[in-house]
């Protein structure tokens, strides 16, 4: 489908052709932050069907984020192509490595297809320079051979997620490619964003060791799980050393709430990150409160750093246990929060709770609040942040909740000029609607009955 004459893609097709590839760089650096491949972006897809001179154009982005996938014939031959043409593999700015669930011979996955004998001399020379260096170790996982080698091809690559079942398991063995980042980072020397999965947990020196990568600005980990049996306790895990890490974002994804406590020791990994400017922890419940409150602590050191926060919980049930708010006042450059309902609004203490103004940064520019089961958000004390003098930079107010606000919460926000967005408008029955009926509508999703 080739766009109509006269149309804004018509117009970017008559564009030089060095100035329509900066456009293309610009819109193509926003699919660094994801991890889906490019030749699935929406936008990728847009825009090949263009015109002819803009798909050739677009088409020479197609390897910024790629999958590999070990054990796949599809794989093995974009890896040999990555390898033959250095200009394609220095486009490659994202690689997602897949789970596999056992391993095969790469001569077996060779044979499968039809390569030259460069082609396989090639992707010999490349397992065998990475074999050299890390040593036998590689010989009993020919797949782990065949993805570092093509990692470590890859001079412009930014951002790397490893998969499950090949970090660090039972006998927490590091995995080849990173294990081979570990002892050589100077072969990614750009590499900014490293994501880890794990079903059991990293060793100290693992996560030591990436402190010293001078590139790394994210790192997440996902599946933090250092026991089975209970959580871990002050003795049972190594303290890190005291060092400086570059890394401004991180993001802790760990199986059980407990399990967040291992980050959280005195002298922890949290309090390397002096340059911390997120970070976001995501659990299946809600984590206990002495890993809230332990989390809190140990970002004392971030509070003249920290501008993003954010802490959610996939079972919204209703917390029983005495959680009560954080105060965020001290943290003077936090300008996007993310909590469950009790971080913001539940008090403790005897008389009146209070003020969000006495507890929020006047630096805060965007508020999310997800819903407590049994806990709804209080329309009074909500309409606090309507008020400029106490917030002057809030844009946006979010209430991920079933909804029961009057229509003057809704006026106090609009006249206060901020975005303020409830659950019954998200999912869309405002539509049409005025106030009072879909505050009407709202009281249906109450306590979840709708």
């Amino acid at each position: 489908m080739v766009a109509p004459e006269g149309s804004s893609q018509d117009q970017l097709a008559t564009l030089p052709e060095e100035l329509i590839l900066k456009i293309l760089a610009h819109i193509f650096e926003l699919f660094d932050q994801s991890w889906t491949i490019i030749l699935e972006q929406p936008d990728f897809i847009s825009l090949r069907l263009t015109s002819t001179r803009i798909s050739r154009l677009v088409d020479t982005y197609r390897y910024q984020n790629i999958r590999i996938r070990p054990g796949s014939v599809a794989s093995l031959k974009q890896s040999v192509l990555l390898l033959r043409t250095p200009e394609l593999a220095a486009s490659v700015r994202s690689v997602h490595v897949d789970f596999v669930e056992s391993e095969q011979e790469v001569d077996h996955l060779i044979d499968l297809i039809d390569l030259s004998a460069h082609d396989r001399n090639l992707l010999r020379s490349a397992i065998s320079d990475v074999e050299l260096v890390l040593g036998a170790a590689l010989d009993n996982s020919p797949l782990q051979s065949w993805v570092t080698a093509i990692l470590f091809r890859l001079p412009r690559l930014i951002a790397l997620r490893l998969p499950p079942s090949t970090m660090q398991t039972g006998s927490l063995t590091v995995y080849n490619p990173l294990r081979f980042f570990q002892e050589h980072p100077e072969r990614l020397p750009i590499l900014r964003r490293l994501s880890l999965t794990t079903h059991r947990g990293l060793r100290s020196s693992t996560l030591n060791s990436l402190l010293r990568v001078n590139s790394l600005r994210t790192l997440e980990i996902e599946g933090w799980h250092a026991s089975d049996q209970s959580p871990v306790t002050p003795g049972s895990f190594e303290s890190f050393p005291e060092k400086i890490s570059l890394i401004e974002h991180l993001c802790l994804s760990p199986k059980r709430g407990p399990s967040l406590f291992s980050y959280l020791l005195p002298k922890s990994i949290l309090h390397s990150f002096i340059a911390l400017r997120s970070i976001t922890v995501k659990t299946p419940m809600f984590p206990p409160k002495v890993c809230v409150d332990a989390l809190v602590d140990s970002l004392q050191v971030q509070k003249h750093s920290l501008e993003s926060f954010h802490v959610s919980y996939a079972d919204h049930g209703k917390v029983t246990e005495t959680i009560h708010l954080i105060n965020f006042r001290e943290f003077q450059q936090l300008r996007t929060i993310f909590v469950p309902t009790p971080l913001i609004f539940r008090h403790s203490g005897a008389g009146r709770p209070p003020a969000l103004a006495e507890s929020l940064p006047r630096s805060l520019v965007h508020l999310t609040i997800h819903g407590t089961f049994g806990e709804p958000v209080s329309g009074f004390r909500i309409t606090q942040l309507a008020r400029p003098s106490d917030f002057p930079n809030l844009k946006s107010v979010t209430i991920l909740d079933h909804g029961n606000f009057t229509p003057n919460v809704y006026d106090a926000f609009q006249e206060a000029e901020i975005k303020f967005t409830d659950r019954c408008l998200i999912e869309g029955c405002h539509t049409a609607k005025p106030v009072l009926e879909r505050i009407k509508y709202h009281r249906q999703y109450r306590y979840g009955r709708a």
